[in-house]
């Protein structure tokens, strides 16, 4: 692969070179971790650097490609910041392989899938609860008293109250 030295006249926050040595030193640090019992806090510390070497060297690439001339010089930029790509994208595979363990006593989430929610009926109870049919003049009093016995009730839900409100209406109000 020749390697074609490139002048950009942009400043970046941190040079390639010194980025793929980062990337380079971490990688040697995942692909140590100890088979058995991986430091969890190091695991994700690890991924959090991983991601910030990531994003440097993603600005760096889309940065360099506004000012590269020939194609060239465009598609070694590609090359490079496609091999990154494959490094860290084997690295995070690595992070997300350490085996996270579960607690002592609590299923394990692999083992056991979650139980389904089973459908329920839910019968409300009868209440003598005022009716409204339309007429302005029965508003106030019907809201009054609805408000008090189902809308102010914490313990009903969305839901219930407004099955409660649609059984008390009557005719103009109930369409």
């Amino acid at each position: 692969m020749n390697i074609i030295p490139i002048r950009i006249p942009i400043r970046i926050r941190i040079p390639v070179p010194a980025l793929k040595t980062c990337l380079t030193k971490l990688g040697t640090k995942i692909e140590s971790y100890p088979d058995d019992n991986p430091n969890l806090g190091l695991v994700e510390a690890h991924s959090v650097r991983l991601s910030e070497i990531w994003n440097d060297l993603t600005l760096n690439h889309y940065a360099i490609l506004g000012h590269l001339k020939t194609q060239q010089e465009i598609e070694a930029q590609e090359s490079d910041y496609g091999a990154n790509e494959s490094r860290v994208t084997d690295l995070r595979a690595k992070l997300f392989s350490v085996p996270r363990l579960t607690p002592r006593g609590s299923p394990s989430s692999r083992s056991t899938p979650p139980p389904e929610p089973k459908p329920t009926e839910v019968r409300l109870p009868t209440m003598d609860l005022p009716t409204f049919s339309g007429k302005l003049q029965d508003w106030m009093s019907f809201r009054d008293l609805f408000t008090a016995t189902i809308k102010g009730n914490k313990s009903l839900a969305a839901a219930q109250k407004l099955q409660y409100l649609k059984s008390c209406l009557r005719d103009d109000a109930s369409r």
